[in-house]
């Protein structure tokens, strides 16, 4: 009674070996994950960006059997479908895996039937969803993690991180001026300018997701054939950042100091300066020129 007992036990542990060796273990090797990119970089402007990661699963030749592997794709710690910004985490975007793998928990997953010495080839596609607006400059990391797995018992193959960066470049936006001329002509009396005059216009919701400049360009105002010009000064504010232009002393200025993502209303205010001398008949005219740009 005892000889039968212990005979069930030993042919027992003999096929759960053999159970185990049909995917890992000597003589028959482990299977691999390689993968064909060390990181994955991505151009970002709201459109829909795709991108794939080349993976290569290689069964043992020698492998007794047959095995279920799982091929898994995880985010990086910690555990959460966004890319953080680099420069300021609170801001994020959102990225997904695509098919032939499937959601499930927070990890992606494929399985796979496994013979021996088969090769399975896979491109995993990562998509940066559109319309991502407003997001600040710089670049987003995340890191995910390919592993390869025996679905029967758990033990892992191999574990290969892959970096995603995603870079949103610098842009601003500029709406139209609430009027394109202004008029000074209240400011002459008996042919002079005898004390500052001042004009004003603002650009609604002008914005940049990074640092820019902001940049005002004007020559002083003259008329044609030539005469004494007539100086003036400008001045606009964004956010926290004040440019100023004097024609005298100057034509152009800019401010470097727009640092920090804005979106908010652009006045700018056109004093025209006191003349020191009669002016003489005609039309006077200039062009002020204010620009938004992201900062090179």
């Amino acid at each position: 009674m005892s000889i039968r007992i212990l005979l069930l036990i030993l042919l027992f542990g003999l096929s759960t070996e053999a159970s185990a060796q049909q995917c890992q273990g000597r003589p028959f090797g482990n299977p691999t994950a390689t993968v064909g990119i060390p990181s994955l970089s991505f151009a970002y402007s709201g459109q829909l960006a795709i991108a794939t990661i080349p993976v290569t699963v290689t069964l043992p030749p020698l492998m007794n059997g047959n095995c279920n592997l799982s091929l898994l794709v995880e985010a990086g710690y910690p555990m959460q479908l966004t890319l953080p910004h680099t420069q300021a985490p609170q801001n994020t975007l959102t990225y997904s895996i695509g098919s032939p793998f499937e959601f499930n928990g927070s990890s992606f997953s494929t399985y796979m039937y496994a013979t021996q010495g088969q090769v399975y080839d896979f491109q995993i596609p990562v998509r940066i969803p559109a319309n991502q607006t407003n997001k600040p400059a710089g670049s987003y990391q995340r890191h995910l993690s390919i592993r390869l797995l025996n679905t029967i018992n758990g033990a892992a193959f191999s574990d290969i991180p892959v970096l995603v960066t995603v870079h949103v470049a610098g842009t601003c936006t500029l709406p139209p001026p609430t009027t394109s001329l202004l008029d000074f002509t209240p400011a002459i009396v008996n042919g002079a300018i005898l004390a500052p005059f001042q004009r004003s216009f603002s650009f609604a919701n002008a914005g940049c997701n990074g640092p820019a400049r902001l940049t005002l360009t004007a020559q002083p105002l003259t008329k044609p054939g030539g005469s004494t010009p007539i100086h003036f000064t400008a001045n606009a504010v964004l956010g926290s950042t004040a440019v100023s232009l004097d024609t005298q002393i100057s034509a152009s200025s800019f401010a470097d100091a727009v640092n920090a993502p804005v979106s908010a209303m652009l006045p700018v205010t056109v004093t025209v300066l006191p003349s020191s001398l009669p002016l003489q008949a005609g039309d006077y005219s200039s062009n002020l020129r204010v620009s938004l740009e992201p900062a090179q």
